[in-house]
């Protein structure tokens, strides 16, 4: 392949890769997601520890993120009123635009799924013959807490069962 605009040429060739099928031989294993953890195993212990704390952590920047956007509306909405229409536009620009938020979250959620594929990685260290994992399509909405809601709001299911699904070659029992 010629690159006229960065002035490179590259050239690809397939060929076939024999990969050495691994058959599981650790013992069946049942996995149940955790609030302060990643992954509690049925065998006893958990891992991923720190989960809860990034979670947290992470809803209470937000929630000082938001309480800080909530004073600066009410400042844009009077700059316009006066027909100061410059100051209100700065602070939507600089202070409610969409620029550092997006960041923040990303990075937010690279963390979260570091630490979530570094405990399914080690429990599947075993190569568990069989792994029955925790349905949690069901926990959304609100619950009674806000910042409960905020966390779990978090809370990477589907990247979570996608890594687990992808790392057993044996069976997957979901209850």
């Amino acid at each position: 392949m010629l690159h006229q605009d960065r002035r490179t040429l590259s050239v690809h060739v397939p060929y076939d890769v024999r990969v050495p099928v691994e058959v599981p031989h650790g013992p069946a294993i049942g996995i149940d997601v955790d609030g302060t953890e990643v992954l509690a195993l049925s065998l006893g212990g958990k891992l991923g520890t720190g989960y809860g704390s990034l979670l947290e952590r992470l809803s209470e920047e937000t929630r000082e993120t938001g309480k800080a956007c909530n004073k600066l509306f009410p400042l844009a909405k009077k700059a316009d009123g006066r027909g100061d229409a410059a100051k209100a536009s700065r602070i939507r620009r600089n202070n409610l635009g969409p620029k550092k938020l997006p960041v923040k979250r990303d990075r937010g959620e690279a963390s979260i799924q570091t630490i979530v594929g570094q405990a399914v990685r080690q429990a599947l260290r075993s190569r568990p013959v069989m792994l029955a994992v925790e349905d949690l399509s069901h926990v959304r909405g609100r619950t009674k807490s806000r910042k409960l809601s905020r966390i779990v709001a978090r809370w990477m299911r589907s990247t979570s069962r996608e890594m687990v699904e992808f790392g057993v070659p044996g069976e997957m029992f979901s209850p």
